[in-house]
C-alpha cells in the first residue's frame, strides 16, 4: 500500500512539475508563470529532504503541514535560531513561495527558513513555528484580518481561502498562511475574494 500511494503521488506531482514547465508556445496561466519564476530567489537557504521531517519519508496528502523538534545538532548546523519548526508540504510549493516573497517585507507571513526537497524535487519548505498564535475568531479579529488581506491584494496576490483558519493571531499581530489556491490578483479576483472573507468571517 505504502508504494502505491508512493508511485500514485510521485505520478500526481510528475504532472504538476511538468506543467510548471510548458513547452514553447503553450498558453501558460498567471498561476503556472509565477511557479516558474519562483524557482529562483531561495537558493541561498537550507534544504531538507522530507525524509529528515517525516517518519514515512513521503507526503500523505498533496498539501499537509505539521510541527516537528529536530535535532538541536542539526538546527545549528542549518543556521536555524530553534530546533521546533513548521513543514508544509504543497503541491502549490512554488506559488507558497512566491506569495511569501512578496508579503515578507510586510512582515505578515511566518519567515521561510528553509526548503524540502523530496528526491531532489522541491515539494515544501520550513517556517517558524509561531508556538503561541491562536486561529483567528471571526468576530473579535476581523477588522485585523481583513486589513492584512487587502495588504496582501495590493502585493499583488488573491488568498483564494481566507478563512478564520487561515490567519494565525500572536499577541497584536496578524499573520496570514497556506496559499496552495492563491493566484495573481486582478480585480474581479479580489471581489471574490472579499466575499469569501466575508462568508468566513460573517
Amino acid at each position: 500500500m505504502r508504494f502505491l500511494n508512493l508511485f500514485g503521488f510521485g505520478l500526481a506531482w510528475l504532472a504538476i512539475e511538468s506543467a510548471q514547465f510548458p513547452t514553447e508556445g503553450r498558453n501558460v496561466n498567471s498561476k503556472t508563470t509565477a511557479n516558474i519564476q519562483s524557482r529562483s530567489g531561495w537558493d541561498d537557504l537550507p534544504t531538507f529532504e522530507l525524509s529528515e521531517l517525516s517518519k514515512s519519508g513521503y507526503p500523505e496528502d498533496g498539501v499537509t503541514s505539521f510541527n516537528v523538534k529536530i535535532d538541536p545538532k542539526t538546527a545549528e548546523a542549518k543556521k536555524l535560531s530553534s530546533n521546533e519548526i513548521w513543514v508544509r508540504i504543497s503541491y502549490a510549493v512554488n506559488t507558497e513561495l512566491e506569495v511569501h516573497k512578496a508579503l515578507q517585507a510586510e512582515d505578515i507571513t511566518p519567515q521561510i527558513l528553509a526548503i524540502v526537497n523530496l528526491e531532489g524535487v522541491r515539494v515544501g519548505f520550513v517556517s517558524e513555528y509561531l508556538k503561541l498564535a491562536r486561529q483567528a475568531e471571526r468576530k473579535e479579529d476581523k477588522d485585523a484580518c481583513r486589513e492584512v488581506l487587502e495588504t496582501m491584494h495590493k502585493k499583488g496576490w488573491v488568498h483564494g481561502d481566507p478563512n478564520t483558519g487561515n490567519f494565525l493571531i500572536l499577541g497584536k499581530k496578524v499573520y496570514v498562511i497556506d496559499f496552495e489556491t492563491a493566484e495573481k490578483a486582478t480585480s474581479d479576483l479580489i471581489i471574490v475574494d472579499f466575499k469569501r472573507f466575508d462568508t468566513a468571517f460573517w
